[in-house]
This record gives C-alpha cells, structure tokens and sequence, in this order.
C-alpha cells in the first residue's frame, strides 16, 4: 500500500485528531517502518477500547430507560385492571350494556397506556441518539 493511500485512510479512521496527525508526520518522515506499526496499532486498540467502554455504556442507558418505562406502563396496567375489575364487580352479571361499557373504557385507557409507552420509547432513543451524535460518539 502507497503512503497517499494509507495517510488517506488515517485521515478518515475513527482516531482522535491528535493520533492522526502524529501518524500522518511519522509516515512523512520515516515511512511505514515497524515504530509507525507499533504505534498505529496501539492507537486502534486504545480506540476500540474506547468505543466499547462507550458501547457498554449506552447499552446500560438503554436498558434502565427501558425498565423506568416499562415498570410506570406495568404500574399503570396494574392499577387500570384492578379499576376494570372493580368496575365490573359493582356490575350485576345479566347487564352486558354496562360491561360492554366497561370493556370499551378498558381497552381505550389501555391503547393510550402503550400509546404512552411507543412514545416514551421513541422520545428516549431519539435524545439518547442525539447525546451520542452530539458527542461524536
């Protein structure tokens, strides 16, 4: 590989500027000699080490925003079928108007409860997806 094509190839790595530059000198100066190759090397492991430290971090973020969500839609599902049970114990058994009734508020309050969850949901990634881009992450 010429020095053009490997200096261009550094240029757009994930590097920080900094180990980029340093690379790039080197390169000019002395070649791709086995210092250049030691150094470029550790660079890319200290990079990957970075990138997955990062990686197991969001992927922590995630899955506590997943579960703060999940458990208020769970709570929330929780106390609308007790509501509902409720309800219909106060119902006498022979009245299906009043059930139906019952039944059709259930499942209304329930399509808002997911509705509530998608959205959170999707707010949660959208600013966590911003944070990261904005970091460079």
């Amino acid at each position: 590989m010429n020095l053009s094509k490997l200096i261009e190839l550094i240029q757009i790595s994930f590097l920080p500027d900094k180990q980029k530059t340093q690379l790039i000198d080197h390169l000019e100066k002395r070649g791709a000699d086995e210092g250049f190759v030691d150094v470029f090397n550790q660079y890319l492991a200290d990079a990957l080490e970075t990138k997955r430290e990062c990686y197991s971090t969001i992927m922590e973020q995630l899955k506590h925003l997943i579960k703060v969500i999940e458990d208020d839609m769970n709570g929330k599902q929780k106390e609308l079928n007790y509501g509902v049970s409720q309800k219909l114990s106060e119902v006498d058994v022979t009245n299906f108007t009043a059930k139906n009734k019952i039944w059709d508020e259930y499942y209304e309050k329930l399509d808002t409860i997911q509705g509530d969850y998608s959205k959170k949901l999707k707010d949660s990634f959208s600013k966590l997806y911003l944070n990261l881009s904005q970091s460079g992450q």
